[in-house]
């Protein structure tokens, strides 16, 4: 398994967006959704209940894997379903 590393914009999204890493990675280890990004990026989503605000949330994250690791290169969280989720997955 390839560590996930965090850039530091990542990171900071972390922290002001009050996403919990344990989700963060588990919506790249186990996406729900992985859709094409310009190259060599990559977008994963995942549906998770946010401790936060108490709603389902959508957790969207830009990733770009190399041989080594998956680098975070940014991350964020939407109520915003059905803008991002094709309508079968709802």
């Amino acid at each position: 398994m390839k560590p996930i590393r965090f850039s530091p914009h990542a990171e900071g999204n972390l922290v002001v967006r009050e996403i919990p890493r344990a989700e963060a990675e588990a919506t790249i280890r186990q996406p729900m959704l992985s859709e094409p990004a310009r190259p060599p990026r990559e977008i994963v989503s995942r549906v998770y209940s946010d401790t936060v605000t108490g709603e389902t949330m959508l957790l969207r994250a830009v990733i770009e894997e190399t041989a080594h690791e998956i680098v975070v290169v940014t991350l964020y969280k939407t109520s915003k379903l059905k803008k991002y989720l094709p309508k079968e997955t709802l």
